[in-house]
This record gives C-alpha cells, sequence and structure tokens, in this order.
C-alpha cells in the first residue's frame, strides 16, 4: 500500500475513533498519518481536536499551530487554538 494511501486510511480510522470518543486511539492513528503526510493539515486539525478532548492544551496549540503552518486560513484550527488559549487562562 503507498504510503499516501495508508496515510489516509490511518487518518480516516483517526476520525473514526475520534467520533466513537475513544481520542487514545484517535491521536495514535492521527500520529501515523502526520508521519505518512506530514503535509495534510487536516491531520493535525484531527490531532489538535483529539488532544482538545483530553484536556492537553499545549498538544492541541502544537497541532493547530501546524495546520495554520499548511493552511493559513484555517478556521477550524483557529477557533481551536483560541479556546486552549483560553482554557489555559493564556
Amino acid at each position: 500500500m503507498a504510503e499516501g494511501t495508508l496515510g489516509e486510511a490511518f487518518e480516516s480510522r483517526g476520525r473514526a475513533f475520534a467520533h466513537r470518543h475513544d481520542y487514545d486511539r484517535a491521536i495514535q492513528d492521527y500520529t501515523q498519518a502526520a508521519r505518512l503526510k506530514p503535509s495534510n493539515p487536516n491531520v493535525f486539525d484531527g490531532l489538535g481536536s483529539a488532544y482538545w478532548q483530553k484536556g492537553d492544551y499545549d498538544r492541541t496549540i502544537e497541532n493547530y499551530d501546524q495546520a495554520l503552518r499548511l493552511r493559513p486560513v484555517d478556521a477550524n484550527a483557529l477557533i481551536g487554538r483560541g479556546l486552549a488559549y483560553w482554557a489555559e487562562g493564556l
């Protein structure tokens, strides 16, 4: 299986785990997808969201920052990062 296709599979499965509120497994799969497809901002949006759900705001910000580097006008990343800063009291 090509790396791009495998990366897409990990991204899709990560999204499925996130919808089932299994954020640990979502993070594992999104992390694999990011390793295989580091230029895909959707993967970093997914990671940011999963870390948000776990209350890990530093990693939330880190992943949304990466999504914004890849896609500067990303409403989900801007809102998610802002909420994480708010949750940290920054």
